[in-house]
């Protein structure tokens, strides 16, 4: 299956270079500890949070597929335009990019 090739080749990436990917986001507003430390905060227990479900989730597909349906139908499923939250799908479902799919 294509799919699970492309999945193995992202496993491959050094855990650093995932790492640095999400802590950028969180260094990039700085001046926003001064002002909100809680969202700076918040942002960076996110950016935690998003790395170690998302490595999880590709180094694991069965366990996705059964704990992380949104983000296995992202990857697996016939349009990879829709399901792009990894953590939680609030956001597809306010967006209306949520669609299930059903496997075999």
């Amino acid at each position: 299956m294509p799919m699970l090739e492309e999945m193995d080749s992202l496993i491959k990436e050094s855990p650093i270079e995932k790492c640095l990917e999400s802590l950028h986001y969180v260094f990039l507003p700085p001046p926003i500890w001064f002002i909100l430390p809680f969202m700076y905060y918040t942002m960076f227990s996110h950016a935690m949070i998003y790395l170690v479900i998302h490595n999880v989730a590709h180094k694991y597909p069965t366990f996705a597929k059964r704990f992380l349906p949104w983000h296995y139908d992202h990857h697996m499923g016939k349009n990879q335009n829709t399901n792009w939250c990894v953590v939680h799908p609030l956001a597809d479902y306010i967006l209306g990019t949520r669609r299930k799919y059903e496997y075999k």
